[in-house]
């Protein structure tokens, strides 16, 4: 009964299952040695069917969030005995109780010696230092006492009771980690589940599972930006990529992002494995024609490329239609999001880390050389494109990122039939993209960024580990995993 009156409980049940077949994962069993197929074709029954498009990755979110504190948390001991959790409310609870006590005989002290005044407005006594030193002298012939104060009262009081409001402010968190915490609703199911004949019991778990908290999270939902072509600050040309993100930005993930790659999971239709391709494939079918940064070595250098033609698209493009401007946005922050991982976390990506942190340095130093020997900006869009073009097509560097994203972008603008046309591909080749780099057997790299609060990539890699695809397929094996700086295979 309790279960079937929300949705949300259903899917952290599922959440706290999901997660302890990942958690076997990391322990280094394998898919086949665990039989976790019932959980595979329920994530994929609720991909397929379910509508909403956020709900999946919610629940993968929240798998991640389980993950997440059973390594860097005290939660998953604290609800190892019963009586743990009650300990860790109760004594919180004394803390609270003893820094208000210490706050109220502190402000009695402060009324007694005058230094705050009583509720009427009117001092009782004199107001009083730190420190009083008395000195009486009663000679034959007269009597004199003198008094001396040095400080005041507050320099001791004010820091102590802001301590006091610190430590308060601390307990009242732990608290509500632990009454808003994923693991008190599964821990209460359990409870409720075990103890359902007792009908006074759903009324307080219901009030208890309905409190929650999105600060105490620790999955963050954002994803990092970065970007190549940014703004010089001696041109005026790319004045439409003001707006741009500065080379390292974080952001919420959009709504538009999250059903763009959902709805790209679904047109595989379970045959995933098949439908991802290799680094050398990633492109675009344009009528019989396959756009594609054909002289890229490896994974890192095709995004690279990819993302400095949707940068020149967008130049080409500045004021995007209303039918055009989720697929703009799903292009540009995923393309930016891709750039970021080449440029931030190559770890998780099939590259070698160093190669792909050179080239991207590489790249990003050519890159503003040229934008920063451009002339001054053109009036219309076209002409800025084509100048940029014209710029990058011209650059010379070790590596062919710029040319390749230079001919990418003119054969999408040339090809393509119109704006929206332009942004409907390039953002269903970022949604793929994105799958196809998320397939990995680094758990290390994954786990630091779990720590870290999350990456969107992380997500997609659990999120295919269940659908079956744990790793890349065997094409991407052979790429350039032991290129140097160079580029050289």
């Amino acid at each position: 009964m309790l279960l079937k009156s929300t949705t949300y409980l259903k899917d952290v049940c599922f959440s706290f299952a999901l997660f302890k077949i990942l958690r076997c994962r990391f322990a280094k069993y394998t898919v086949a040695e665990a039989g976790f197929m019932k959980a595979h074709d329920f994530l994929w029954h609720m991909l397929l069917e379910d509508s909403d498009s956020k709900r999946i990755l919610r629940v993968i979110a929240s798998e991640l969030s389980f993950l997440h504190d059973y390594y860097y948390s005290s939660l998953p001991i604290s609800y190892s005995k019963n009586w743990l959790p009650i300990l860790s409310i109760f004594i919180p609870l004394l803390s609270i109780g003893y820094c208000l006590l210490g706050t109220f005989m502190l402000m009695r002290q402060l009324v007694d010696y005058g230094v705050i005044p009583q509720i009427n407005g009117i001092f009782k006594r004199k107001q009083r230092g730190q420190i009083v030193c008395s000195v009486k002298c009663t000679p034959s012939d007269y009597q004199q006492k003198i008094i001396g104060e040095f400080g005041n009262l507050l320099f001791d009081v004010l820091p102590l009771i802001s301590l006091g409001a610190l430590v308060v402010l601390s307990e009242v968190r732990e608290i509500a980690s632990y009454v808003c915490s994923d693991w008190t609703k599964i821990a209460l199911v359990c409870r409720y589940v075990s103890l359902h004949e007792y009908p006074t019991l759903p009324k307080w778990i219901g009030k208890l599972l309905e409190c929650r908290c999105k600060l105490l999270d620790p999955w963050q939902d954002k994803m990092n930006q970065c970007s190549i072509l940014v703004l010089h600050p001696r041109m005026a040309l790319l004045r439409h990529l003001i707006p741009m993100p500065e080379p390292k930005k974080n952001i919420k993930v959009p709504t538009e992002v999250k059903a763009a790659i959902v709805s790209t999971l679904r047109s595989t239709r379970g045959d995933i494995r098949n439908d991802i391709k290799s680094a050398q494939q990633l492109g675009i079918q344009v009528g019989d024609t396959f756009l594609q940064a054909c002289n890229a070595k490896g994974t890192s250098d095709a995004l690279l490329a990819w993302h400095v033609a949707t940068s020149i698209l967008e130049v080409r493009y500045p004021h995007p239609t209303t039918s055009s401007s989720d697929h703009k946005s799903v292009a540009t922050k995923l393309s930016c999001y891709c750039a970021y991982l080449v440029a931030y976390s190559p770890e998780l990506l099939p590259d070698d880390d160093a190669w792909s942190s050179g080239m991207y340095k590489t790249t990003k130093k050519d890159a503003s050389h040229v934008l920063g020997t451009a002339p001054t900006a053109m009036s219309m869009p076209e002409m800025e494109y084509r100048q940029l073009v014209e710029l990058l097509l011209g650059a010379t560097s070790k590596h062919n990122v710029l040319k390749d994203g230079a001919k990418l972008g003119e054969q999408l603008v040339e090809l393509m039939e119109g704006e929206e046309e332009a942004w409907k591909a390039l953002a269903g080749f970022w949604s793929e993209a994105v799958l196809c780099v998320a397939p990995s057997d680094n758990l290390e790299g994954h786990a630091e960024a779990i720590a870290r609060g999350g990456e969107l990539i992380t997500l997609l890699w659990a999120l295919l580990a269940h659908l079956g695809v744990d790793r890349r397929p065997e094409a991407t094996a052979t790429t350039t995993t032991t290129m140097d700086a160079s580029g050289i295979v």
